[in-house]
């Protein structure tokens, strides 16, 4: 096992424990415990994990949500790059729903900018269909019902209902976390509901997420990651994790 897949794993099996060992580690991956150390002292460095005596714990990402006035600073750059490739891959008079997110909000604020025609956009979130307000190239259908605050967007029964009445050929989706095992999560389970409903009512499914994603697991599971058409992240993806990500036959850019 490589050390960038290893690296994944131990992040993963770090989230599912408060704590472990770096005997404990050295037994689960069959590697020496010196290797072990520089994995975590590796990881401690990126900020990914605390290093503990004998060993390491979580950051407490598994249940953490950032608001959406948290988010929208955070790895800019990274979205912004990520944006732009995802805008490549859609087409005038298009139907798309665009999830709740920061990283979608960039690729909103594109599609605007380079002025793509003839578009519908389908979307739960406050912030997406904002951005789009003054427009009037753009055909606006918000699905309302449950608001949630701090990320800006609706859930629940009457958001399901109104996007399984839907037919979008593209889904551009973001997530909390990205998991070889895993798949796709979030950490609320009325938000992986609304996803799944997206998933469910497009032809095509994007997920747009920057590299501070992988290897996270949150408590609520929308995918697998072989039902993802397309994962669009950013330049500083491992790209030992990319390969493995291929090879569930993901397309990735």
């Amino acid at each position: 096992m490589f050390y960038s897949e290893r690296k994944q794993r131990i992040l993963e099996y770090i989230t599912q424990k408060p704590q472990i060992t770096v005997a404990e580690l050295s037994e689960v991956f069959g590697v020496s415990a010196v290797t072990i150390r520089k994995d975590l002292n590796e990881l401690s460095r990126r900020g990914e994990i605390k290093r503990t005596y004998g060993g390491a714990m979580g950051i407490g990402m598994s249940q953490k949500e950032e608001g959406e006035d948290e988010k929208e600073t955070v790895n800019i750059e990274r979205k912004r790059e990520i944006a732009e490739k995802a805008v490549r891959f859609i087409e005038e008079g298009n139907s798309l729903i665009i999830d709740a997110g920061s990283t979608t909000q960039e690729l909103a604020k594109l599609i605007v900018e380079k002025k793509i025609r003839g578009l519908t956009i389908i979307t739960n979130a406050f912030n997406i269909a904002d951005v789009f307000r003054e427009n009037s190239e753009y055909d606006v259908v918000f699905a309302g019902g449950q608001y949630r605050k701090k990320i800006l967007s609706c859930v629940g029964p009457y958001t399901n209902n109104m996007l399984n009445s839907m037919n979008a050929d593209k889904l551009f989706m973001g997530s909390n976390g990205i998991s070889l095992t895993k798949g796709v999560t979030t950490p609320n389970v009325l938000e992986a509901e609304v996803k799944q409903s997206m998933m469910r009512n497009s032809r095509e499914h994007y997920l747009l997420a920057d590299s501070s994603k992988f290897g996270r697991i949150l408590l609520s599971k929308v995918a697998d990651m072989d039902e993802i058409d397309c994962l669009v992240t950013d330049s500083k993806a491992d790209e030992e994790i990319v390969e493995n990500i291929r090879r569930m036959g993901v397309i990735v850019y």
